[in-house]
């Protein structure tokens, strides 16, 4: 049975939606936001104004015909810690009411402990360490730092009907209903109410210093509690606080305006909280602000009365006759120092306080005209003027000098600020930075990211700008929240015509996780969020034995059916289920391969949505009609045509990203022991292990974008061997000098490609044992030099290197991206003893719990390499490896190793971010075939 509702959005905008009655609540969303061509997440609402759980289903909810809902789309929105140190974190909460965090993960930029618990969030707020979340029921979920108020557990019972929260460094107090407070954290921030707990009654709003908290009541007074030198005892002046209109808060004191315009302060009195001494100046106030260590208020003839500490901003007597018609007035952040800016009514500035910290403005003076806004830095400032350009002063490390950039400020709509940089919005949607390069003022990095920029915000050394598309970037120190690449988890998308990939983690997106090849090699790349995928996906990490994790994970009928994907096909199946589709699409197979996975996705979709989610294109005539139709007699109709194999093996999910560490960025690479199983006792098969059996520029066809090169000197020449003996080991038949030139030519004609080569095992023929310090040797480093690749064997150099780096170092003159390092740089882990497959489990956990070497370049392999084929030959013995769907989640693994590039090498390439063109498939699978007829059934 099915019903009709008409969805709404605030625009006025609606649609007239048919859902089944068993369907779940988050389905019609996803169909209202389809029909609403509404691109972010959002909420479904009943006529009462009640958010509807997206768990039930139609009924459950007491949904009807004739209903009418409203769908609320939110920007995503993002709080950051409190600014002051080093470490900080941001929470992002998204459209559909969930919360991803990154950053330092004791504040809070680890949130997986509540993530649960973290649905249908209403706002979120931040302490100098950790975060609370009110949630839709009036619950709240704090994380971070537990002593800083990231654990709530203690007053979690009284935490009902919370209507907002405000935070201290180190505490939150929360409202309640009822109006009265619960507050939790260190007790010296004002983590412990206890005290007036009786007095907190009827409260109305809430304000902070770093240190306490200041209530006002219903009534017009005031409590307070915390550090009492930091504004947290208010005895001293308690029957002042009268009809207490607003407070401002300082570091470490408190100002409150009173209704007859009066103001009160108490707190620290070197920082304002005490201004007996212009008290009687202080009538008619309007507004107040604060730096560190001062205030400044505003009063109604537009003239400034300023108290607190005299060095940073509460003496103003060297201006006083300056500040006349002043509209507003901005302070800097610095805790130590401090300073003040006041725009004039003709858009002049007047400064003072701290000369360092942006107290003398003489230097742009002239300039200052036509002022519109001013953002400010921990020690310095920058004001937009009238034409959109901008002026900064005071500390240069701070901010305070934007003269690189300063012909890109042009029609500057906003600057937001870290402790020490700023960052501009143009019209045009992009960003300007500048500043402490370690505290964001340096976006070179993800500049090309940087457009159709909405809104910015900033921890002390870091920024997150959120795109047009819910999309966010973030750049500055990895540990203040500018490195948010372990949540940018890729989902592989393809729906509505189209296809692509949404390189951010988008928990709204209806995709199952086989489809989706959500692959997690490691979390600082591909994100936390693995557990939101198949958990047959969770063995990616373990490799060599990626290649069975991930392989043809799209395209089969077993998959959707039970979410779990029970078979492997070979490489030959997928390709000729891709050539059989694209040759009649509504022929014999696409019925084979696409009815059953429908039959379980196609209630309550599309078309579009339901073949985006078998990782396909639809071909029916209306993408957008249900692909699922109900019939009189109860039947089902197939109403949907997909095809399926689009981008099967041609696409992939992830796309490294330039701004990760080298050590942070996945790539397939290849031994390329064409030996297949050589036994792990026979000691003479061993010795003739063969090693590149298959030609570097094909394996490059093939998907490797690695290569494990163990290099051997004979007779004048460089050749590969496998890397046991080099006395008798067998050696290649073509020499380094040869295959360099065919990887060079290979990437000048894929130039976003970039390709590392490790050099180990380097030997001279007639040596029993191969020693690694050759590979410094000119004989082995003088066919790199003179192919133009460079050779890097300093491994503290690679510690250092991002992609980029790695990329900028290694450009050849014709293109593309080639660097050759030394093998030692590289963790091989290699581990003979594994035999078999009960050995295999604690050798990587082992392995990956091992401390890493002097370089984050890690690879897992071990001697079951060669046990995972079919004796003598390039099968994968499914049985043996059977058991890796069910494995753990391993991260840190950089190079997945495999023994040869032609079984399965596209597929697990293209899921590690490869790009895997037709002519280059194509390339790959007609030389394998002749090479290695075992590798690929006709």
């Amino acid at each position: 049975m099915s019903i009709f509702v008409d969805v709404h959005l605030l625009s006025g905008k609606s649609a007239s939606l048919e859902v089944e009655a068993d369907a779940s609540v988050e389905s019609l969303r996803h169909q209202a936001q389809s029909a609403l061509t509404v691109s972010s997440s959002g909420r479904l609402l009943n006529s009462s104004g009640e958010v509807l759980d997206g768990a039930k289903t139609i009924t459950e909810a007491k949904l009807m015909s004739g209903d009418v809902l409203t769908l609320h789309v939110h920007q995503i929105q993002l709080t950051a810690n409190q600014q002051g140190s080093p470490f900080s974190a941001f929470a992002a909460l998204l459209g559909d009411g969930s919360v991803v965090s990154w950053g330092k993960a004791g504040y809070g930029g680890d949130s997986s402990a509540v993530q649960e618990q973290l649905k249908n969030v209403q706002q979120i707020q931040a302490s100098s360490k950790a975060f609370a979340a009110i949630l839709g029921d009036g619950s709240v979920a704090s994380w971070g730092n537990a002593a800083y108020g990231g654990d709530s557990s203690a007053v979690q019972d009284q935490l009902q009907d919370v209507q907002q929260i405000q935070a201290s460094e180190g505490a939150f107090a929360a409202i309640l209903g009822d109006g009265s407070v619960i507050a939790w954290g260190r007790a010296n921030y004002g983590g412990d109410s206890s005290a007036v707990q009786e007095q907190l009654k009827n409260v109305q709003e809430i304000q902070a210093s770093s240190f306490a908290f200041a209530a006002i009541l219903g009534d017009g007074s005031v409590v307070t509690w915390g550090n009492a030198n930091d504004g947290g005892d208010s005895s001293a002046v308690q029957d002042q606080l009268r009809d207490v209109q607003r407070i401002q808060a300082s570091v470490h004191a408190f100002a409150a305006i009173l209704g007859d315009g009066s103001v009160v302060t108490w707190g620290n009195a070197d920082c304002g909280g005490d201004s007996r001494v212009v008290q009687e100046q202080l009538t008619n106030v309007q507004q107040i602000q604060a730096s560190g260590r001062a205030f400044a208020a505003i009063l109604g003839d537009g003239s400034v009365i300023t108290w607190g500490h005299s060095d940073y901003g509460g003496d103003s007597s060297k201006v006083q006759e300056q500040l006349k018609n002043v509209q507003q007035i901005q302070g800097s952040r610095g805790r130590s120092q401090g300073s003040f800016a006041a725009i004039l009514g003709d858009g002049s500035v007047v400064t003072w306080g701290s000369a360092d910290s942006g107290g003398d403005s003489r230097v742009v003076q002239e300039q200052l005209k036509n002022v519109q806004q001013i953002q400010a830095s921990c020690r310095a400032f920058a004001a937009i003027l009238s034409d959109g350009s901008v002026v900064s002063w005071g500390d240069a490390a701070y901010g305070g000098d934007s003269s690189v950039v300063q012909d890109q400020l042009r029609d500057v709509q906003q600057i937001q600020a870290s402790g020490g940089a700023f960052a501009a919005i143009l019209s045009d949607g992009s960003v300007v930075t500048w500043g402490d390069a370690g505290k964001g003022g340096d976006s070179s990095k993800v500049q090309e990211q940087l457009k159709s920029v909405q809104l910015i915000n900033a921890t002390y050394m870091a920024f997150a700008a959120i795109l047009d598309d819910g999309s966010v970037v973030t750049w500055g120190s990895a540990d203040s929240g500018g490195d948010s690449n372990a949540v940018q988890a890729p989902w592989f998308l393809v729906g509505n015509g189209g296809m692509g990939y949404w390189d951010y983690y988008r928990g709204d997106l209806p995709i199952p996780a086989c489809f989706s090849l959500k692959v997690g090699l490691h979390q600082q790349t591909f994100g936390p969020h693995v557990s939101k995928a198949d958990s047959a996906m969770r063995g990616a990490l373990m490799s060599p034995l990626v290649m069975v994790a991930l392989v043809a994970r799209a395209c089969r009928s077993e998959c959707l059916a039970d979410e779990t994907c029970r078979g492997e096909p070979d490489m030959a199946e997928l390709l000729q289920a891709k050539a059989s589709v694209q040759a009649n699409i509504q022929g014999e197979l696409v019925q084979e391969m696409t009815r059953r996975e429908m039959i379980k996705v196609a209630a309550n979709h599309t078309c579009a949505e339901a073949c985006g989610m078998l990782g396909g294109l639809c071909l029916s005539s209306s993408s957008s009609q249900p692909c699922e139709r109900r019939l009189a007699d109860g039947d089902k109709e197939w109403a949907c045509s997909c095809d399926i194999s689009v981008g099967l093996l041609d696409a992939g999910p992830y796309k490294p990203d330039p701004r990760a560490k080298l050590s942070a960025s996945p790539f397939l690479m290849t031994h390329d022991s064409a030996t297949g199983y050589i036994g792990d006792r026979d000691f003479i098969k061993r010795l003739f292990a063969q090693a590149q059996f298959v030609n570097l520029k094909v394996q490059l066809d093939c998907g490797a974008r690695a290569f494990d090169l163990r290099l051997v000197q004979h007779d004048g020449k460089i050749y590969f061997h496998h890397g046991e003996t080099p006395v008798v080991n067998w050696i290649s038949d073509q020499t380094l000098p040869e295959e360099l030139p065919g990887l060079v030519s290979w990437v000048g004609e894929h130039p976003d490609e970039f390709v590392i080569i490790s050099v180990s095992h380097c030997a001279h023929k007639y040596l029993i044992k191969y020693d690694r310090k050759h590979c410094t040797d000119e004989e082995f480093v003088k066919p790199f030099t003179d192919a133009g690749v460079a050779f890097e064997s300093d491994c503290d150099k690679l510690r250092s290197m991002t992609l980029a780096d790695a990329m900028a170092a290694s450009a050849l003159s014709n293109g593309g991206h080639i660097i050759a390092i030394y093998g030692d740089c590289v963790n091989g882990n290699w581990n003979s003893s594994v035999d078999s497959i009960e050995k295999v489990k604690p050798y990587v956990v082992k392995t990956m719990a091992k401390e890493r070497g002097s370089v984050d370049l890690f690879m897992v392999q071990s001697f079951i390499q060669q046990k995972l084929l079919v004796m003598q030959s390039f099968q994968l013995n499914k049985d043996i490896a059977s058991w890796i769907k069910n494995s753990d989640l391993y991260d840190g693994v950089n190079f997945l190793e495999i023994n040869t590039i032609c079984t399965y090498g596209m597929t697990i390439s293209s899921a590690l971010g490869a790009t895997i063109s037709k002519t280059d498939a194509d390339t790959c699978i007609k030389h394998c075939k002749e090479s290695c007829p075992a590798c690929l059934k006709d």
